[in-house]
């Protein structure tokens, strides 16, 4: 498991992993905020062995977008450049 990586919870809810400072997971979400209507970046700590992952396929460009959105909120270099070849290849 590494930054960037999709996993789920116990419940099976889907998150990403932000951080990892072994034994503990900081896991993340974009939720929709009602009120305003944005959307809200939130963290949780998570203990390693309550995750799971999993190989998420086939993105729409429209959260090929979103997820490039994520990884520059988030500082992620990387993940954005591998997000990038994604939308490239899915636009040619």
């Amino acid at each position: 498991m590494q930054k960037g990586d999709s996993v789920t919870d116990l419940n099976g809810h889907a998150y990403f992993v932000h951080e990892i400072k072994y034994p503990f997971a900081k896991i993340g979400h974009y939720f929709k905020y009602s009120v305003s209507g944005e959307y809200v970046f939130k963290l949780e700590l998570v203990h390693i062995k309550d995750l799971t992952p999993v190989e998420l396929e086939g993105y729409s460009e429209e959260e090929i977008h979103f997820l490039m959105h994520l990884a520059v909120n988030t500082n992620d270099k990387e993940w954005f450049q591998e997000l990038a070849k994604k939308h490239e290849s899915l636009v040619k």
